[in-house]
């Protein structure tokens, strides 16, 4: 081989890794808001709006909801975590369409430790609203 010809498989073989990296890079940067999932239960795809917020999350409630209701409850605390909790597992659903930052089991461990850990509620709330507030894909 020339090293003309080395010199252009040496470019093209950069210019792959610069367009894989660039679309992995890409690839975690969508997330849809509970307002888009409450509003659009055709999208629902690993989970239904009726399941219980307390099984699906693993948790002990005093009052346990549907996955809905936590989705449409307003006010802040536990309430907002739940909110963003459920558009997190959502979007995290490997078939959602939707290419989010966390998987199920991710999401489902960060309510866990927060319900288990007061301190944390709000922590995890905001990364779940930061992630849920990103491009949506979704129609």
């Amino acid at each position: 081989m020339t090293s003309k010809a080395l010199k252009i498989m040496l470019l093209v073989c950069v210019f792959l890794v610069i367009v894989v990296s660039s679309v992995q890079a890409t690839r975690d940067k969508e997330g849809c808001t509970p307002g888009y999932w409450k509003n659009h239960e055709e999208s629902w795809q690993c989970y239904d709006p009726n399941d219980s917020f307390a099984d699906t999350f693993g948790v002990t409630l005093s009052n346990d909801k549907t996955l809905m209701q936590a989705l449409k409850t307003g006010g802040g605390g536990e309430k907002a975590l739940g909110r963003h909790a459920v558009a997190a597992l959502l979007n995290a659903c490997e078939t959602s369409g939707v290419f989010y930052r966390f998987t199920t089991g991710q999401v489902i461990t960060k309510v866990q430790r927060s319900y288990r850990d007061q301190k944390l509620v709000e922590e995890h709330k905001d990364i779940f609203e930061e992630w849920n507030e990103l491009y949506c894909p979704l129609d």
